[in-house]
């Protein structure tokens, strides 16, 4: 992704639940450190996150960030997009994406 197109890989979810816990990886290559990964409703502002902090980076360059959300409760019942922006100029490279859903956090025992 560049500048011409930011955004991609889009996944929803219809009728999330409050309490339901959601993590999304996926690793990163670039030199924009700067693009992520954006949950969020397509209501309103009720749940906007976007998340591209490293977590850990191997030698070739590549970098894994990580989302990790609980739908609050005013988001009860609405639709969840999850995708990747770059919201810098230079070209970035995601791979290996990956969303796991639970019903609740304690069930994955966090």
């Amino acid at each position: 992704m560049d500048s011409t197109y930011q955004y991609g890989l889009l996944s929803k979810y219809t009728n999330v639940k409050a309490g339901e816990y959601f993590i999304v990886k996926v690793w990163r290559k670039g030199s924009d450190n700067k693009a992520g990964i954006v949950i969020a409703t397509d209501v309103g502002n009720n749940l906007y996150n976007f998340d591209y902090k490293e977590f850990e980076k191997n030698d070739n360059g590549w970098a894994l960030i990580q989302s990790n959300i609980v739908v609050p409760e005013n988001c009860d019942g609405l639709k969840l997009g999850i995708y990747l922006w770059n919201t810098g100029k230079k070209p970035v490279w995601f791979d290996d994406l990956e969303i796991n859903k639970f019903p609740k956090k304690d069930s994955y025992g966090l």
